[in-house]
C-alpha cells in the first residue's frame, strides 16, 4: 500500500497562537493539519495496490476493504465506516486490520466521532507491522492531539510519527507542530532542538523563516506581543503606559525583515495556558496583541 500525505502548509500562526477553525471538506480556505471537532484531515488518501493477506478473512472481505477506502476518497465517510466496519468483523488479526483501522479511524474524524477515531488510530498505531500506516497513524493522533491542546500528548505522538514516516511525507509540517508542542509543554531546550533539526532537514521549505526565527529569539518563556515598532521611543510609550495600567512591561529590540524592530512584550508565562489566559485580557484593550514568541 501507498499512503498519500497533504501538502505543507502553514500549521499555526507564526506568532505562535493557534489557528482555529475548519478545514473545509469541500471549497473554502484550507489549513494544512488544522482540525476542529467536526472537520478532519481532508488530505489523509490511502491508495489501494492490491489486497495480499485478505484471502483469510472471507470471499467478501477484500471487497470491503477495497470499498471502504474507495469510499473514503470519495468523502462518503459513512459509507466508508459501514465498509471498514464490516471488513474488521472478520479480519481478526491479519495484516490488513491495522490498515483498516487507520482509514476508519480517519472517517471518523471527518465526521466528527472524535472518540472513535482515536480508538481506531491508538490500535492502528500499536498493531501495524507496515511502518506507512503506523506512521501515518501516529501523524493523525499527532495532529488531533496538537488541536485538543493535549501537547504531551502530542510530543509522544509526533514523535512517533516523524521517526517512522517514509519520504514523500509532510515531515516538515509534523516537525514544526512538534517544535510548538515541546514548547508548549514547558521543554524549551528540547524545542530549540526540535527548530534545528526542522531547519536543518528542510533549509528552503515552508517553516525556514519561523525556525531561522525561533532559534535567533531562543526563547524560555511566552508574553503577550502588544506592538512592533521602527521607533524606539514609541515602543517606550506604549510599554510606559501598560506598566502604568498594571501590566509588566519590556521592549526587546529584535531583527524582522531585515530590519531592527522594538517589540514590545507583557507578561512573563511559564505555561502557556498562562500566556492564553493574559492574552485574552490584553486583546481587550489592544486588538492586535498576539502570543510571543
Amino acid at each position: 500500500m501507498r499512503v498519500l500525505y497533504p501538502r505543507a502548509g502553514t500549521a499555526a500562526a507564526p506568532g505562535g497562537a493557534k489557528r482555529r477553525g475548519p478545514v473545509r471538506a469541500r471549497g473554502g480556505r484550507r489549513y494544512a493539519f488544522v482540525m476542529s471537532r467536526t472537520v478532519a484531515i481532508g488530505a489523509w488518501l490511502v491508495v489501494l495496490c492490491g489486497l495480499s493477506g485478505c484471502e483469510s478473512a472471507g470471499p467478501r472481505a477484500p471487497d470491503l476493504l477495497a470499498e471502504g477506502e474507495a469510499a473514503y476518497r470519495a468523502r462518503q465517510y459513512d459509507t466508508a465506516v459501514t465498509r471498514l466496519s464490516g471488513f474488521l468483523g472478520s479480519a481478526g488479526t491479519q495484516p490488513e486490520a491495522a490498515r483498516a483501522l487507520y482509514v476508519r479511524g480517519m472517517a471518523y474524524a471527518q465526521t466528527g466521532r472524535r472518540a472513535q477515531a482515536y480508538a481506531d488510530l491508538q490500535r492502528a498505531a500499536a498493531q501495524a507491522g507496515d511502518p506507512q500506516v503506523a506512521g501515518g497513524a501516529w501523524a493523525v493522533l499527532g495532529v488531533m492531539r496538537f488541536e485538543d491542546e493535549d501537547w504531551a500528548g502530542a510530543v509522544q505522538a509526533l514523535r512517533r510519527a516523524v521517526d517512522q514516516l517514509p519520504a514523500g511525507a509532510p515531515e516538515d509540517a509534523l516537525r514544526y507542530r512538534l517544535a510548538l508542542a515541546l514548547e508548549r509543554t514547558g521543554q524549551w531546550s528540547a524545542a530549540q532542538r526540535a527548530f534545528r533539526e526542522l531547519l536543518e532537514k528542510f533549509p528552503q521549505g515552508a517553516y525556514q523563516k519561523v525556525a531561522a526565527r525561533r532559534l535567533q529569539l531562543r526563547p524560555d518563556h511566552f508574553a503577550v506581543q502588544c506592538g512592533v515598532f521602527a521607533s524606539a521611543s514609541s515602543a517606550d510609550e506604549l510599554a510606559a503606559q501598560l506598566r502604568g495600567d498594571g501590566l509588566p512591561a519590556e521592549v526587546r529590540r529584535e531583527p524582522r525583515g531585515g530590519e531592527t524592530r522594538y517589540v514590545v512584550l507583557a507578561g512573563r508565562y511559564e505555561t502557556y495556558a498562562q500566556a492564553r489566559k493574559a492574552l485574552a485580557q490584553v486583546k481587550a484593550r489592544l486588538p492586535d496583541a498576539v502570543l510571543w514568541p
